[in-house]
């Protein structure tokens, strides 16, 4: 009975987590509580299945505790993303800087030869 109530648990954990996580990261969660529950119940030979839900919580408090972590742990593990966001961000400005630059070239060039033909001009009239 109580390994029923058990692979019951276990399903409606997996259904919860599949909301938020990635298929690998559920099997490893899932994996991870199935041994702490082998654990428990070999420490606890007693236990019934409401002294395993008195421990571990029910699943939509554990899936909660999970969506919390995750996204604690998404900010500590984003490091990736983030870096990848500043080198975009300092190229998109290195882009800016560098066509900045050559249209002012290029602005100084048109005005230095606009300035030459408007004398030319002067000069032969």
């Amino acid at each position: 009975m109580r390994e029923q109530e058990i692979n019951k648990y276990f399903s409606a954990l997996k259904k919860q987590l599949k909301k938020t996580h990635s298929p690998k990261d559920v099997n490893r969660i899932i994996d991870i509580m199935q041994r702490n529950t082998d654990s428990y119940f070999q420490e606890n030979p007693d236990a019934d299945f409401e002294d395993f839900l008195t421990e571990f919580g029910d699943t939509e408090e554990l899936g909660f505790d999970f969506l919390e972590n995750a996204r604690d742990l998404s900010k500590l593990t984003d490091s990736k993303h983030f870096k990848t966001k500043v080198f975009k961000i300092i190229l998109g400005i290195a882009i800016f800087v560098i066509l900045l630059h050559y249209s002012i070239l290029a602005i100084s060039h048109l005005e230095q030869v606009s300035t030459e033909i408007i004398e030319r001009e002067t000069i032969i009239y």
